[in-house]
């Protein structure tokens, strides 16, 4: 059983990884194992200068409509810079959301912020295409690391428009 789960997760891997590299758009992997109501905040982990990349505003916004939608409110666990700007943003377009933040710029030492995570929290990994400019090899493996201890969450990847295929 334990090699179809593998052949299934190297086949999507693959197909994951071909299809980021031939599209330039936004792309949301979602993963849910229960009803969305039932989440309580969504923690968002970003990688440092992930507000460059191209896609970021427009991820921004679906995220944001989600949150609104079913009223929760968003944990930035990232760069300051990151969270700026996320939070330039929710102040001018959804002022009844509210933010929090928990600087982290290395994915090395996870540890810290995994106590923060709890039981009803939706997890979404803004990741980024190889060659971006807000790309780290470290943080590519965080929600696989993640997936391990909080496999019953709520999960999300999304990998914002970073260049244009010509």
């Amino acid at each position: 059983m334990a090699s179809k789960s593998g052949f299934i997760d190297k086949l999507l891997g693959e197909f994951i990884h071909n299809l980021l590299k031939s599209i330039d758009k936004n792309i949301f992997i979602s993963h849910f194992n229960g009803p969305l109501i039932t989440n309580k905040r969504l923690i968002l982990f970003t990688a440092p200068n992930a507000e460059k990349e191209m896609g970021f505003e427009n991820c921004m916004s679906i995220l944001l409509r989600l949150c609104k939608e079913l009223n929760i409110n968003i944990v930035h666990i990232g760069s300051i810079g990151t969270f700026s700007v996320l939070k330039r943003k929710i102040k001018y377009k959804y002022p009844h959301l509210s933010v929090a933040h928990i600087e982290n710029t290395s994915f090395d030492t996870i540890q810290n912020v995994l106590i923060k995570i709890e039981d009803f929290d939706i997890l979404v990994f803004m990741l980024a295409r190889e060659n971006a400019v807000s790309y780290q090899a470290n943080f590519e493996v965080l929600p696989r690391e993640i997936e391990k201890i909080y496999s019953s969450h709520n999960k999300m990847i999304i990998y914002p428009q970073s260049f244009s295929l010509v």
